[in-house]
């Protein structure tokens, strides 16, 4: 018996571990302007945080930021070094990149789910760039902890 209640909590408990936070719970950064390209966020399976936006041509507009490195008000995500991080972006890309510190990434991207994924090596500028019909870049410091 004792064993039959130890399965049942393990059947409950190992998914509960394994399951990645989603959305954040906080709104979206307010983007640069009304023809921005949707919000994206950046998750690990302990936490999730908003990506800031980066140059884009989009819809009507076309935005050139400020390169990243320069801008103080970046977003911090950290991470532990060799987990997973996914990016959720709110459209279908054609394709995407990923560096850090401007050093290409090898990642996965799951196009019907519209997520990158990769394990995290190395701490410095995040950019995500991704093209569908127009071209919407996303930026973070990301940490290594």
């Amino acid at each position: 018996m004792r064993a039959l209640v130890v399965l049942a909590v393990l059947a409950v408990a190992v998914p509960a571990a394994l399951a990645w936070p989603g959305r954040p719970t906080k709104p979206p950064p307010k983007p640069p302007n009304a023809d921005a390209p949707p919000p994206a966020w950046i998750e690990t399976q302990a936490r999730s945080a908003w990506l800031a936006h980066g140059s884009y041509c989009w819809k009507t507009a076309c935005v050139d930021m400020i390169p990243p490195q320069d801008r103080p008000n970046l977003p911090v995500f950290g991470v532990m070094r060799g987990r997973t991080v996914r990016v959720h972006l709110g459209f279908t890309a054609k394709s995407v990149s990923v560096s850090v510190d401007k050093r290409t990434i090898a990642m996965k991207l799951d196009a019907t789910r519209r997520i990158a994924s990769w394990n995290a090596t190395r701490g410095g500028v995040l950019t995500v760039f991704a093209r569908t019909a127009g071209d919407a870049s996303y930026v973070a410091r990301l940490q290594i902890r």
